[in-house]
């Protein structure tokens, strides 16, 4: 016997069938609770592990922005600012990189600074106007380091 919900101080008679019913329902139901606090928890445990992850990514990213190779102490500009210029993205080749990767890259394939261009030995250049002054000073000091390196002592 249970109450009856529409009037409390009577009681009905409930099929026995009806109650196992009633009684698997609110067993499935339960069921489903459990199952999406435990999915829940996993999205939350996934969550938390990818914003550590991006964090740690995020830190890297600023400290490989911020390797300069030394050229911030030999320069008047200060090192926010030549993080700044050398971190713009620009378009060599087909492919965006930032200016410290192009004159990285352009250093490393022979270029070296000759006025106010980065240039090769066949004529390939690359002026001011896409490097800046900064990034041209940049070059030249990169440039200046791989050829003394390279000296026989």
């Amino acid at each position: 016997m249970v109450r009856n919900p529409n009037n409390p101080r009577q009681h009905e008679i409930i099929r026995v069938e009806d109650l196992e019913s009633e009684i698997d329902f609110n067993r499935r139901e339960i069921e489903s609770k459990r199952k999406m606090k435990k999915l829940s928890e996993q999205v939350d445990k996934e969550v938390k592990e990818n914003t550590q992850e991006a964090a740690i990514r995020d830190k890297n990213i600023r400290e490989e922005l911020n390797d300069l190779d030394g050229f911030e102490r030999t320069s008047t500009t200060s090192k926010a600012r030549i993080v700044s210029i050398l971190s713009k993205l620009v378009k060599s080749g087909g492919k965006v990189l930032s200016r410290r990767d192009l004159i990285r890259q352009k250093i490393n394939e022979g270029f070296r600074v000759k006025g106010t261009r980065l240039s090769n030995k066949h004529g390939a250049f690359i002026d001011d106007k896409a490097l800046t002054k900064t990034g041209i000073d940049y070059a030249a000091y990169l440039g200046q380091r791989l050829d003394s390196s390279m000296k026989p002592k």
